[in-house]
Formats: C-alpha cells, structure tokens, sequence
C-alpha cells in the first residue's frame, strides 16, 4: 500500500511545477517594493500562484493568493496589505463571483453580476487574458471587458 502512495505521489509530482519569478518596483532609481511570484501549474497549467510583496529592506509589506481552477482571467483570489490591515479579493459563492473588501475587520461584500457577456477580468487574471488575447490586443481590434475592482466591489468597463 506504501508503495502504491509513493508511486501516486512521484507520478503526480511529475506533471506538477513550480516556477518562481521576481520583479522590482523602483521610482527615480530607487527601490519602492519587490514581488516574488510562486506559481504552480499542472501538467503546464496555471492552478495556484502565491505573490509576496516586500519592501526595500526584505521585511514583508503583504501579499496575494490566487487560484485559477476556475477561471484564468477570473480567478478567486485575495490581496492582503499588512501596512493598511485592507484584504480584498473575488471568491466564489454558490457558483457566482462575489468581491469582498475588507478594512480594519469591518467587511463588505458584494455579488458580481455581469450586466453584458463581455469577458470577466479581475486581479492577477488581468495578465493571463492579455496573453491570451494579444493578436487582437496588438492589431488595435479592442476587446470590451469588464474589470473586477474588490476594493470598489464594482465592475467597470474597459477596451483593450
């Protein structure tokens, strides 16, 4: 029976990956934040990402979690800023999307409903629809979207 986990546990490890990448914010040549993005794809998709934010000396600012099974330009997730004590993200409730701002322990939420069938785009999703739509995005079509803003518990409508 061991055995048999091992084998389950290297078989599902083989076509499981994590890359990690790093990027720095910087403002007239100095350092603002860095971000170190974990993510996690199986068998080459995107499942999960985890993203640190953290200020010039290392010490840790906030960070977000993401989770794309659902949706890759929609995915729940939520960002949490230690300086301000703000959460804010998408989730999913009972098969519809509800953004959620939280400050100070006080919390609000609020049921997305998309008022057209342009595509939803929140949060870390912003990228990945980018990439999947970029012929369209480069041959200057323009793509309506509606972008979740948590913070605002709105939707707002964009072209890109």
């Amino acid at each position: 029976m061991n055995f048999g986990i091992l084998l389950l546990v290297l078989w599902m490890k083989a076509y499981s990956e994590t890359q990690v990448y790093e990027g720095l914010a910087r403002y007239e040549g100095q350092l603002v934040y860095a971000e170190r993005h974990t993510l996690l794809l199986d068998n080459g998709t995107l499942i999960s990402s985890f993203t640190e934010y953290l200020d010039p000396t290392g010490k840790k600012l906030g960070y977000m979690k993401g989770d794309y099974t659902q949706s890759l330009s929609a995915p729940t997730f939520t960002f949490l800023d230690d300086r301000q004590n703000i959460a804010q993200g998408l989730r999913r409730v009972n098969r519809r999307l509800e953004a959620f701002s939280q400050i100070n322990q006080k919390r609000q939420t609020s049921t997305i409903v998309p008022a057209t069938k342009r595509p939803l785009v929140a949060g870390p999703g912003l990228i990945y629809f980018a990439a999947q739509n970029m012929e369209s995005i480069i041959s200057h079509e323009g793509i309506e979207i509606g972008y979740i803003i948590p913070g605002k518990l709105e939707i707002y409508d964009f072209i890109i």
